[in-house]
């Protein structure tokens, strides 16, 4: 799981006396290998306030390899699902040596479920340095906990009225979005889509959409998973 997970990354033009820099603004994971390469996300880490589509050419993926290694990949949007908020990119060669996760067999896990996420939380604040190649600060975080609900219905609008999620006691760290949700054989089971509100305040549960809808969605644009035995 640690190399099949990525940062997405956002360019921010120099301004002033600040240089350009790389922000974390998400997390994504290599669904399928080679030739493909393709990484999902949510739809949202890739989109603007205004909910547009950011230019790809500002955008990036960084994977992290044995070694220690890294790869910054060049990225194409292949497409986007706005109500489950999902998006499938490419990425360039550089990306060639992530491994593809292995999903669960499409069914919703029961309440109480050991779950876990791995993603790349966005800093607090940009750590510039004196480089006229700009600054990056990359911090990779694991989260644990449980599923308290199997058909959470999120308040999201009328397109997602219907659409059942996880909601999953666990720290959503700002950035977790886009996450892999994996149970104890190391399985994803969803996809992180981001924290909850409690009477207004951040609580400590997070809402993924399930695997059984992701997988589902993914075979009606032709990408196939590869499933896991366990």
């Amino acid at each position: 799981m640690l190399y099949s997970v990525g940062a997405i990354l956002l360019k921010t033009p120099a301004a002033g006396n600040q240089p350009m820099r790389w922000n974390t603004i998400g997390t994504s994971f290599m669904i399928k290998g080679k030739p493909d390469l393709f990484f999902i996300t949510n739809t949202h880490v890739i989109c603007n306030k205004d909910g547009k589509d950011y230019n790809e050419k500002d955008l990036a993926l960084v994977t992290f390899l044995p070694g220690p290694r890294a790869a910054i990949c060049g990225i194409k949007i292949e497409f986007v699902e706005k109500g489950l908020d999902i998006a499938v990119l490419s990425s360039s060669k550089e990306g060639e040596d992530a491994k593809p996760v292995l999903f669960a067999k499409p069914s919703v896990l029961g309440m109480g479920s050991s779950v876990a996420s791995i993603g790349f939380p966005i800093p607090p604040a940009p750590k510039t340095i004196d480089s006229k190649r700009g600054s990056l600060t990359v911090v990779k975080r694991l989260s644990t906990g449980f599923i308290s609900s199997i058909d959470f219905r999120p308040n999201l609008g009328p397109a997602v009225a219907d659409l059942g999620h996880y909601e999953i006691n666990m720290l959503a760290y700002p950035g977790l979005s886009g996450a892999p949700v994996f149970d104890i054989n190391g399985l994803v089971i969803g996809l992180n889509r981001g924290g909850l509100k409690y009477y207004g305040n951040f609580a400590a549960y997070a809402c993924a959409v399930r695997s059984a809808e992701i997988i589902a969605c993914l075979k009606e644009h032709n990408i196939e998973v590869e499933l896991g035995s366990a």
